[in-house]
């Protein structure tokens, strides 16, 4: 009925856990999604194979990973390694066997005892500069990493507190904080490639090549094919300070193009040449080829990172 009368694109199975098999053949080209919650590469590997046979399953390392670095109160309490393990991870080889995210209706659910993610960055300031930067740099990863993003409604305008199915959502926030829903209509738009320019985004290949454990700092480099309107940088910084020049390293010397960089909330769209990244931005660069730390790379000097 969901699938052929109300026309769902797809389904997620619930405690797949306790389930762990997928059976029927009736619209076979729809998605379906294991809320299994268990690592288990098993649950997306097809049937023939032995595996449960689903098309992907939440990435319950990933939330975790991402989420404690978002709010620890400390940067020595952030590991960059933790951020490299949750944008790498993989089941079977594909990236695109998992859900990402930082929010679910379980894990912000006030049944758990749980709260929306600027809430547990800043309790009882959701609205807060800090909870709004690191909220929106944990969602830049969610879009921004190999994976199948998920949004839990309410988080592309701050809902704060938690979430209960019988608390409606504060709509007034819409307007309240229109910059964080334009960051999120544009960061969907590059994952989407809308534009032409971040083909990469959609691809299954990265490198996760500079990781700053001290500096607090990670990039990694998405691409499907590779070269112009293809590649696409990703530049993080989790630290609570910012740097008046940062230097990594890059194949070779060229200009890359800023398609979307936080703010404060606000989005800056195709600036050309070097940009802003403050305390607890992302940025989204695209041009010819990842810039990176390794073998042959040549060190390039792009932007400041700033408080």
């Amino acid at each position: 009925m969901w699938l052929e009368r109300f026309r769902f694109d797809g389904l997620r199975w619930d405690a797949t856990a306790y389930i762990r098999n997928v059976r029927g053949d009736r619209q076979p080209w729809k998605i379906s999604i294991a809320e299994d919650m268990q690592d288990n590469e098993w649950i997306t590997r097809s049937t023939g194979a032995g595996g449960a046979g689903f098309d992907a399953q939440w990435d319950a390392g990933f939330h975790h990973r991402v989420r404690r670095a978002l709010t620890c109160v400390d940067d020595a309490d952030r590991d960059m390694s933790e951020i490299r393990a949750a944008i790498a991870h993989q089941y079977n080889g594909d990236p695109l066997h998992r859900v990402v995210h930082v929010e679910s209706h379980d894990e912000v659910a006030a049944l758990n005892g749980k709260v929306r993610l600027p809430e547990e960055i800043d309790r009882g300031h959701a609205a807060s500069w800090y909870a709004k930067k690191r909220s929106t740099l944990g969602a830049a990863l969610v879009l921004t990493s190999p994976g199948i993003p998920m949004i839990f409604q309410g988080q592309e305008f701050l809902e704060d507190g938690s979430w209960h199915d019988d608390d409606p959502l504060d709509w007034s926030k819409l307007d309240t904080h229109g910059g964080i829903t334009a960051l999120f209509r544009d960061l969907i738009a590059l994952r989407r490639d809308r534009h032409g320019t971040t083909r990469g985004l959609r691809g299954r290949n990265l490198n996760v090549h500079h990781v700053n454990h001290g500096g607090k700092v990670v990039a990694h480099h998405r691409f499907d094919r590779g070269g112009p309107r293809d590649d696409v940088l990703v530049v993080a910084n989790f630290a609570n300070r910012g740097y008046a020049h940062y230097t990594i390293g890059a194949p070779r010397a060229g200009r890359w193009r800023v398609r979307v960089q936080q703010r404060l909330g606000r989005v800056r769209r195709d600036v050309r040449g070097a940009g802003l990244l403050r305390h607890g931005d992302a940025a989204c660069r695209c041009r010819r080829h990842v810039v990176g730390d390794r073998p042959g790379y040549r060190p390039v000097q792009r932007g400041r990172l700033l408080s």
